[in-house]
């Protein structure tokens, strides 16, 4: 049965489309075999990807992971989706406003129980900042990623041309950062 990996934040602009675009098509380099599923009524992950050929969208029939981009919202339907998940990934900025919309997220996730199966993701870092290492160091019972990624413009760039970091610049910061977040989250999740 495939792995659900759920990505969500109440906040918008926190990257929850851009880390699902790139986490799926990194887990399908490595030989996984990804459907994306699009949450978001916005539909920015499905407009991505109409000019490419995988990871796919909609069509999960043999996946092993899907990865299911939700809305910034939170509703009924997101404590069933939370619930439902294997993994559920919750990326924030590196803002306090982030830290307040995120303490909602973790309270949803405490009500169904999930804190085991949960991972924040630190994004769009700009490095050496208090405010990051302030975050780094959340007092939560969830996981806080070791992996952090950095407010990058191949990210930009990238999705722009319909593309991931690792085709845009394979050998750049952004591309490695979503290899090692990728691996991070199959070594705590998968092992």
């Amino acid at each position: 049965m495939a792995a659900k990996v759920l990505v969500i934040n109440e906040k918008g602009g926190v990257g929850k489309t851009t880390l699902s675009a790139h986490l799926a098509q990194e887990w399908c380099d490595q030989g996984h075999k990804v459907a994306i599923i699009d949450r978001d009524p916005q539909e920015s992950i499905t407009r991505w990807h109409q000019s490419r050929m995988t990871p796919r969208v909609g069509d999960w029939s043999d996946a092993d992971i899907i990865v299911i981009d939700m809305p910034p919202a939170i509703s009924e339907q997101s404590a069933a989706a939370i619930a439902a998940a294997d993994i559920v990934l919750i990326p924030m900025t590196p803002s306090p406003l982030d830290v307040e919309s995120t303490a909602n997220m973790i309270e949803i996730i405490r009500a169904v129980k999930a804190e085991n199966k949960c991972m924040l993701i630190i994004n769009r870092v700009v490095s050496n900042t208090r405010m990051s290492k302030r975050i780094k160091s959340l007092d939560v019972d969830i996981k806080v990623a070791n992996s952090t990624i950095g407010s990058r413009s191949d990210f930009i760039e990238a999705m722009t041309e319909h593309k991931v970091a690792s085709e845009y610049n394979r050998n750049g910061k952004a591309a490695q950062e979503i290899k090692a977040l990728s691996k991070e989250i199959i070594q705590t999740f998968f092992n």
